[in-house]
């Protein structure tokens, strides 16, 4: 029927979802029995990384963000045997350009040690061409980077590689910068590195880079002499350079201006400087320490002035400021130098010396200091002179300040006396230790420690001036030898001093041993310290037999001398008077000659006693033959031997009247220098006066022999050598009467027994007033009892 609904059609069956999923699980039935040959292999994937790290390094520098994402697609673990060499030199590449990029320094010293880490493992043979001599180069900059690394080995890996790396440039600023630091500094090495470097550098470097390059190049050239290059360097330094190294380049210029006297040329750069917007306030203070001498040599003392006086006092150029007014004022010949001092004095008052260095150049601050020093010392103002030296201490290398602190004590200690003297001795005496801290050397340690002692000794301090010594001949292996030779003698000549004999032999034996210029001074003293005379002996001949351009001429003339005591105490007659009359012969007015003439006194005064002794032997030998002939009655017996004897009795009077004659000259000589000696022997006086007046009497020349007699009474009043003089004086005025009775002359007999008489009474009114001290025993004429008997012999008969 119309009426009725239509009917509903049923949908159509949707059988295709069935084929469908049965092809996707054969499909995955199939990825699993065979996936893995449609997955990219671990070598695959290395070699996608390694595209990616090598597209993303192709240009250097390098993006930074693609470096990154390449190393993020780098698989992980180690790569495949036969890919591991350039992974290795990729991955290590890449952290190369990471730390160049870094911008903390823990980030940069990471990469920098991936980096190293990598490039260390790769085998460069196995690398292409260009890719060896890139990784060693880059290897290389690992290494640089990596503190406390073999700097030699990294300059051999860094010159082997550089022309081939990524910036040839930046491998000679490295080798630079290696040259530059200890332990590898080598400025000549620098100079070439840096003068390739702007050879290799990019015009679009950074200026500042770029400029302080020249800069230090310039320095390096000064330094090894090549001036001329250096200004050439330094011209290239232009205004689009920062100013603050614009200003140094300016300043180095000025420097070489300053050397060739163009005052005008180098102030013209200093005004720039001082000029200069970005300048640092050290090189402007620096400008004005220059300025201010540069307009004194054009002759604008006013400008000087102006530059001085313009600038701020209690500003960071105060110092500058203060250093070169008082500059001034010591050129200024009319200003007091005082006053400079005082301006040193604030320049240099500041705690902080660094900084001050920084403002006040450190070699004008140590000439101008010291040119205040000198001319306080010139002046006799030694308190001035101290106070400078003090100041230049600020400034000093190396102690220098101690040297002028010891001369300008010493010098003030030598214008004063007393206690002050010895004070200021002191205090150089403390300097001069204190120079020999801080020297290196032990050659100059010791002279200083020498000098020291010195001081010390002239300070009355003689405990320390030998411990300065025995510190330096004991502490000192290194000392030269004939320094230490002179050491020791100025120990023995101490000990010497303080009386201490034995050691003073042991310091001049020491010094004896050692070559030097005293070694023959030591000898001489060692050899008058050595009681063996037979020792003694040998000490000395080397001294005596060296060639006349070799002599120490004192210590020869000593020696001289002293070898003709030693003969004499050894009763060699003959050679002691040889030498002794030559020493006198050749040095007649040395300090010696008046103990010369004494010691030859005595050797003619033996002679003459043993002519005497051989003539009471003759006239002996005659008496008994004449007895013989009397008893035999043969006046012809032996009348031969008689003759002989008579002869020789005439020969050897006249060698006794020779000898005594000379003897008694040379005691004259000698009583006539003795109180011109400075360290005359008073023994060897007392013995001198007495022998003379003996050599007088047995002359026959009374009249002399009693006057001596009379002084030396005199001079030793109170003394047992009264009592000698008073015993000796009796003596001659017996032999005087005894004489004028043989010659009748009545008025002689009478005058000499008299004054025979007034000795004897003269010597018994001695006995009993010389003190008892006096007669301790210890010879026989110091005994109470000789002088008791000695009075009984000669009393009435």
């Amino acid at each position: 029927m119309a009426t009725d609904p239509a009917p509903i059609a049923s949908p159509p069956r949707r059988l295709w979802q069935i084929p469908t999923f049965l092809v996707g699980v054969a499909a995955l039935v199939a990825m699993w029995h065979a996936g893995h040959r449609f997955r990219p292999s671990t070598s695959e994937r290395f070699n996608r990384a390694s595209v990616a790290l090598r597209s993303s390094l192709e240009r250097w520098p390098p993006d930074v963000d693609q470096v990154q994402a390449a190393l993020r697609k780098l698989p992980e673990g180690e790569p495949p045997a036969d890919k591991a060499t350039l992974v290795h030199y990729l991955v290590g590449s890449a952290y190369v350009a990471l730390a160049e990029a870094a911008s903390s320094p823990t980030a940069a010293a990471e990469s920098w040690e991936l980096a190293r880490t990598h490039l260390e493992a790769v085998s460069t043979k196995d690398l292409l061409l260009p890719d060896q001599k890139k990784a060693r180069y880059r290897l290389a900059r690992a290494w640089y980077n990596t503190p406390g690394f073999d700097r030699q080995k990294t300059v051999e890996a860094l010159s082997q590689s550089l022309l081939g790396g990524d910036d040839p440039s930046e491998g000679y600023r490295m080798l630079a910068q290696i040259f530059r630091d200890p332990p590898t500094a080598n400025e000549a090495k620098e100079r070439d590195s840096l003068k390739n470097f702007l050879k290799h550098v990019s015009t679009r470097a950074d200026a500042r880079a770029l400029n302080e390059a020249r800069v230090r190049l310039a320095t390096l050239h000064a330094r090894l002499g090549e001036g001329e290059e250096a200004r050439r360097v330094l011209e290239r330094v232009g205004a689009e350079a920062p100013p603050e190294i614009f200003a140094a380049a300016l300043l180095q210029r000025a420097v070489y201006c300053q050397l060739e006297k163009d005052w005008s040329a180098a102030a013209k750069f200093w005004e720039q400087v001082r000029d200069m917007k970005g300048a640092t306030d050290e090189q402007r203070a620096e400008c004005r320490v220059h300025l201010a001498e540069a307009y004194m040599k054009l002759g604008r003392p006013g400008d000087a002035e102006a530059v001085v006086e313009n600038g701020k006092i209690d500003g960071a150029e105060g110092p500058a400021i203060l250093f070169q007014r008082a500059r001034l004022r010591l050129n200024d010949p009319a200003a007091p130098k005082d006053a400079a001092v005082r301006d040193l004095e604030a320049a240099f008052a500041s705690s902080d010396v660094e900084a001050i260095r920084k403002v006040v150049p450190v070699a004008e601050a140590r000439k101008v200091c010291d040119e205040a020093y000198q001319k306080a010392l010139k002046a006799g103002d030694h308190s001035l002179a101290v106070r400078a030296a003090t100041v230049y201490a600020k400034v000093a290398d190396a102690g220098a300040e101690h040297r002028l602190l010891a001369d300008a004590h010493a010098a003030w200690a030598s214008t004063i006396r007393g206690d002050e003297a010895r004070e200021h001795f002191r205090l150089a005496a403390a300097s001069c230790e204190a120079s020999g801290k801080v020297d290196a050397t032990a050659t100059g340690k010791g002279d200083w420690l020498r000098k020291a002692a010195g001081f010390y000794l002239k300070a009355g301090d003689r405990a320390k001036a030998l411990a300065m010594l025995g510190d330096l001949t004991t502490r000192l292996p290194d000392y030269p030898e004939d320094r230490a030779g002179h050491a020791w003698t100025e120990m023995g000549d101490i000990y010497l001093t303080a009386g201490d004999k034995e050691q003073a032999r042991l310091a001049f034996q020491n010094a004896a041993s050692r070559p030097g210029p005293l070694q023959d001074r030591a000898r001489v003293r060692f050899a008058a310290l050595t009681p063996e005379a037979g020792t003694a002996s040998a000490i000395l001949e080397p001294v005596v037999s060296r060639p006349p351009e070799g002599r120490d001429a004192a210590a020869y003339e000593e020696a001289v001398f002293l070898l003709g005591e030693i003969n004499l105490l050894q009763s060699d007659w003959l050679k002691a008077g040889d030498r002794l009359q030559a020493a006198l012969t050749t040095f007649p007015d040395s300090p010696r000659a008046a103990r010369a003439h004494h010691q030859l006194g005595q050797v003619l005064r033996h002679t003459a006693y043993d002519a005497a002794r051989q003539i009471k032997a003759d006239r002996i030998a005659i008496q008994d033959i004449k007895k013989v002939q009397q008893e035999r009655r043969q006046p012809a017996f032996k009348v031969d031997e008689l003759l002989r004897l008579e002869n020789s009795i005439e020969r050897s009077q006249k060698t006794y009247d020779k000898q005594m004659r000379a003897a008694y000259d040379e005691f004259r000589k000698a009583e006539e220098l003795f109180p011109t000696t400075a360290d005359a022997d008073p023994d060897a006086v007392r013995r001198a006066g007495f022998w003379a007046a003996d050599c007088a009497y047995w002359l026959g020349e009374f009249t002399d022999g009693a006057a001596r007699c009379e002084k030396l009474r005199t001079r030793y009043r109170d003394h047992v050598e009264e009592l000698e003089a008073g015993r000796d004086l009796y003596r001659i005025c017996i032999f005087a009467a005894e004489a004028a009775r043989e010659a009748k002359e009545t008025a002689s007999i009478a005058n000499w027994t008299k004054r025979a008489a007034e000795a004897r009474e003269q010597v018994k009114q001695a006995i009993a007033r010389v003190p008892a001290a006096e007669f301790d025993e210890r010879t026989d004429v110091r005994k109470r009892t000789y002088w008791d008997g000695w009075l009984a012999e000669t009393g009435p008969r």
